[in-house]
C-alpha cells in the first residue's frame, strides 16, 4: 500500500463517501440535532475538498438490509446505545436529501456498485477495511491517519477471499473455525487468486461444514458489485461471483494470476 498525504492527480471527477462512520462519529458526541448536521456537512466537504473531486456520491445506511435474511445471526451481537441511534436516524433523515440510501443492503455495496458503474478517476473515502475489495483509489478519512492509497484489483480479491477464511466477530459472520488473519494469510500463501475459491470450499469441507455455511458467509462477506445482485445470492451464484477467471472490462482471461498479495494493498 502506498500512502501519500496529498492527492495530487487534479482531475478527479467525483469522490464515493461512506458516510456511515461519519454520521456514528458525530453521533456518539452528544450535540444537538443542527450540531450533528452542520458536523456532517463539514466532514463532506472537507473531503470533497481534500480529494479535489468534482463530484461527489454520499452514500448513508438504507433500510431491509439483505443479510439478515442471509444469516439471522449477522450483527446480533452489535448493542448501540438509544440515544445514538436516536441520532443516526436523525441524521441519516436530514442526508437523506442529497445522498444515495443503501435500501436493501449497505453502504458498503452501494459504494462498490457505484464504483463500477461510474467512469473517470474515483477515490473511495472511507474508514472501513471492508471496502479494500474494491480495486482503485481510496481515502481514509480517520482524523488520527487521513492518507491515500490505491487497492490493485488482484490484492483486492484476495483481501475478499481472506475474509470469506476467517469471517468477522464483530458482525457475527462466522467464517472457518479458528482460522485468523495470520492463519488465513499462510494457507493462501503460494496459491494462485485463480484457485484460491477452489481452496477456500476445500477448507470449508475439511472443517465439517456444508454448502450452507459457506453461502451464509460469503453472502454477507461479498460486496455486490452490480445492483441486481442487492439481495440473498445463491450457492451457484456465489461461486460465479467469486470466482477468478475474467477481466471486468473485457471477459477475457485474466493475465495475472498472483500467489501472493503485491503489497499495494492494507
Amino acid at each position: 500500500m502506498n500512502e501519500e498525504e496529498e492527492y495530487e492527480d487534479e482531475s478527479v471527477n467525483r469522490v464515493i463517501i461512506d458516510a456511515d462512520s461519519i454520521i456514528y462519529g458525530i453521533a456518539v458526541s452528544k450535540k444537538t440535532p443542527n450540531q450533528c448536521n452542520s458536523m456532517l456537512d463539514r466532514a463532506i466537504e472537507e473531503i470533497i475538498s481534500t480529494c479535489q473531486a468534482k463530484e461527489a456520491f454520499v452514500v448513508i445506511k438504507g433500510s431491509n438490509n439483505f443479510r439478515h435474511r442471509a444469516d439471522p445471526l449477522y450483527k446480533s451481537k452489535r448493542k448501540t446505545d438509544p440515544d445514538i441511534k436516536k441520532r443516526v436516524a436523525k441524521m441519516n433523515e436530514y442526508a437523506a436529501d442529497f445522498a444515495v440510501i443503501s435500501d436493501g443492503g449497505e453502504a458498503d455495496d452501494y459504494c462498490r456498485v457505484i464504483a463500477g458503474d461510474v467512469t473517470g478517476t474515483t477515490i473511495i473515502a472511507h474508514i472501513d477495511k471492508d471496502l479494500d475489495c474494491i480495486p482503485g483509489d481510496h481515502y481514509n478519512y480517520h482524523k488520527d491517519k487521513r492518507f491515500f492509497y490505491q487497492v490493485k484489483r488482484e490484492d483486492a480479491y484476495r483481501w475478499e477471499i481472506q475474509q470469506i477464511i476467517t469471517g468477522d466477530g464483530t458482525d457475527t459472520i462466522n467464517g472457518i473455525w479458528r482460522v485468523g488473519p495470520v492463519k488465513a494469510k499462510a494457507m493462501m500463501e503460494g496459491v494462485s487468486n485463480g484457485q484460491l475459491l477452489d481452496m477456500v470450499l476445500q477448507l470449508y469441507r475439511e472443517k465439517g461444514s456444508d454448502p450452507e455455511h459457506f453461502t451464509r458467509a460469503a453472502n454477507c462477506i461479498y460486496l455486490r458489485e452490480k445492483r441486481e445482485d442487492i439481495r440473498v445470492l445463491t450457492y451457484e451464484e456465489l461461486i460465479e461471483r467469486l470466482t477468478w477467471k475474467k477481466t471486468p472490462a473485457t471477459g477475457s482471461h485474466s493475465p495475472t494470476d498472483q500467489t501472493e498479495p503485491s503489497g499495494s494493498s492494507t
